[in-house]
């Protein structure tokens, strides 16, 4: 259940944070509930299609190789009575493999040929171990469909095909992940540096650390990144997303910005699948993944050379330390991110001019230009000085000014002594759902309120003029 639930975590590509860099170039309008299911769709149909695949060429290399096992052990019957038997051919006139498969499954008690479960060559074919065997680690890639390939007609033809494929497929793989990073890297402006000299530094320490994985204990560092790096980290993170944007940002806020992008009603199917399900199967199946760790030591697969099979073996204590070092690097972020955040220690935009920001925005922001919410927060942030030099400077910038407090628009005498020095931050607001109630101001700010609205629409047609939109 666990490893089912990581795997749609991984064909999805969820947590990875490639999903959201994609979607930040995307149009303001955009409308995302469509793209997801699409995109679990298709996931859906190509993950059906892959599976029958997959499983038609694990049947039958499985019943191949499970027909090999059992003419070797057939083979056993030669040195443990020498004097039944002459050769192979005589044992399989004698003998059918059904024949011998049901002495094998009691242990070969009440036969002529007992002996065989002593000798120290046999092996108890079972045909579901052959087949988990070869489906586990790059077994599948590397060993089965390798195999299967080899029959086919023109097997160079099919083998050249298949192996770009699964490079394309590892190229594909990385382009999401690294995406994330990249996109992150540059809107934070943590790193000054071009975008093609960030992904080449990215790639290119990606590749050091990669070369770990080719030495001969790779397939071990292998096994292991995927079976902690990959899963327990990705559920933690992916949870905190979720709990980020519908607890902390708010759920009624993002169904509003949904609301935006998508011009439909989001149903309370959605909202109840945020606020409880969502969460709530996510910490169970990583509260369930840390018990079954604790009360049972993981296994990977060892080789072993004397016999030519695998078999599973604990991890050492060494590593299982380096392995939640892995997992806790993974999180570390998280809880680190929240801490210097909370008590003010430290903040990326911190240095960051408002303006600056709304003009300069990136694609992953844009809708903060479109929304009117985002000028309410700049009506928070900003003091009424400075939205009055906006409205005195907008005199050569398109007429702003006149309706902000700095042109010649004509106003009365009742309302002139507060179209120039009215307070913003006196009209009631909102924290919940960022907007300021002009029903529920008092009369003397009636005026002020619709000079606000008056400067808010000219504020966004100057933004949008002036970035070419």
């Amino acid at each position: 259940m666990v490893r089912c639930c990581y795997t749609n975590f991984y064909s999805m590509g969820l947590g990875f944070g490639g999903l959201i860099a994609f979607a930040s170039y995307n149009p303001v309008k955009n409308n995302c509930k469509r793209d997801v299911l699409k995109m679990s769709l298709a996931n859906l149909l190509t993950s059906l299609y892959t599976a029958f695949v997959i499983f038609c060429v694990l049947g039958y290399m499985g019943r191949k190789n499970f027909n090999s096992c059992i003419e070797k052990d057939m083979s056993l019957i030669l040195k443990v009575a020498p004097g039944l038997y002459k050769n192979m051919e005589e044992i399989n006139g004698n003998i059918t493999m059904e024949e011998f498969t049901s002495y094998m499954q009691f242990d070969f008690r009440d036969s002529k040929f007992s002996e065989i479960i002593n000798h120290p060559s046999y092996k108890k074919c079972e045909l579901g171990d052959i087949i988990s065997e070869a489906a586990e680690g790059t077994g599948l890639a590397f060993v089965v469909f390798t195999e299967a390939i080899s029959q086919f007609p023109f097997p160079p033809f099919w083998a050249i095909l298949f192996f770009l494929m699964l490079m394309m497929l590892g190229l594909g793989s990385m382009f999401g992940t690294l995406e994330g990073v990249i996109t992150s890297l540059n809107d934070a402006k943590m790193i000054k540096l071009s975008q093609p000299m960030l992904s080449l530094l990215i790639c290119a320490s990606s590749c050091l650390i990669g070369l770990v994985f080719t030495t001969q204990a790779g397939q071990y560092w292998v096994s292991m990144f995927d079976h902690f790096a990959g899963t327990y980290a990705l559920m933690c993170v992916a949870f905190f997303e979720v709990v980020a944007v519908i607890y902390v940002y708010g759920c009624d806020n993002f169904v509003r910005d949904l609301q935006y992008m998508c011009d439909e009603q989001i149903g309370n199917f959605w909202k109840i699948t945020w606020r409880f399900i969502s969460p709530v199967i996510m910490f169970v199946i990583f509260v369930a993944s840390i018990f079954k760790s604790f009360t049972k030591v993981p296994e990977y697969s060892a080789y072993d050379a004397s016999t030519t099979h695998q078999h599973l073996e604990p991890y050492p204590t060494w590593a299982l330390f380096i392995a939640f070092g892995l997992v806790v690097i993974a999180m570390a972020p998280v809880p680190f991110i929240w801490f210097v955040r909370k008590f003010r220690i430290w903040s990326v935009e911190a240095d960051i001019p408002v303006a600056s920001k709304c003009l300069g925005a990136t694609a992953s922001t844009t809708y903060m230009l479109r929304s009117e919410m985002s000028f309410n927060r700049i009506l928070e942030s900003a003091n009424a000085a400075e939205l009055r030099n906006i409205g005195k400077n907008g005199r050569n910038m398109g007429g702003m000014g006149s309706h902000i407090g700095g042109g010649s628009a004509p106003v009365s005498s009742k309302h002139k002594h507060q179209s120039h020095d009215f307070d913003y931050h006196q009209l009631p607001y909102n924290n919940q759902h960022h907007t300021w109630h002009s029903g529920n101001a008092p009369p003397k700010h009636k005026y002020a309120q619709s000079q606000m609205q008056k400067a808010k629409k000219n504020f966004f047609n100057f933004l949008f003029k002036n970035r070419g939109e």
